[in-house]
């Protein structure tokens, strides 16, 4: 199974949209472990809740997946193989829409994400996609990859 995973940072609220569209984003699971920011009021659980489904993606919060303490690699399986499940049970009425773990950080490289989600599920069949919201952000990681290019 593929999962994205997204991170909104200071990101505009229109523009973290239209990456969850660019992608084709049907389920948002929220990982924070709290799902409220003072710095992004619009990300605060209900509001975005029913904003998220306004504009035709479903939304939920799963704590035992955020970042603060980090769950164990065991239970992070469990509940990817979980995810994996339900997905799987809704996918026809997603009309093939993707799902995607969402935390604050916009940086997959920074965040628990890609350091402990996507490694434990990579290990394990798992496939995993960073969405990059800010434009910012993703000419850092094209000048991150040219320089590799030089690193011989």
């Amino acid at each position: 199974m593929k999962i994205y995973t997204i991170g909104y940072g200071g990101d505009k609220k229109e523009d973290f949209l239209k990456a969850l569209k660019d992608n084709n984003i049907g389920i948002l699971v929220d990982v924070r472990s709290s799902p409220y920011s003072k710095y992004q009021s619009w990300t605060n659980k209900d509001d975005f809740k029913e904003w998220l489904n306004d504009n035709d993606i479903h939304y939920t919060w799963k704590k035992v997946l955020g970042g603060k303490p980090v769950s164990p690699d065991n239970v992070i399986l469990d509940y990817l193989k979980r995810m994996e499940v339900a997905y799987n049970k809704a996918k026809d009425l997603l009309n093939g829409r993707n799902l995607t773990v969402m935390c604050s950080e916009a940086d997959p490289d920074r965040c628990h994400r890609k350091q402990d989600l996507a490694r434990v599920g990579e290990a394990n069949g798992f496939e995993f996609e960073h969405i990059l919201v800010s434009k910012r952000l993703k000419e850092e990681k094209k000048l991150d990859d040219m320089v590799l290019e030089f690193d011989f």
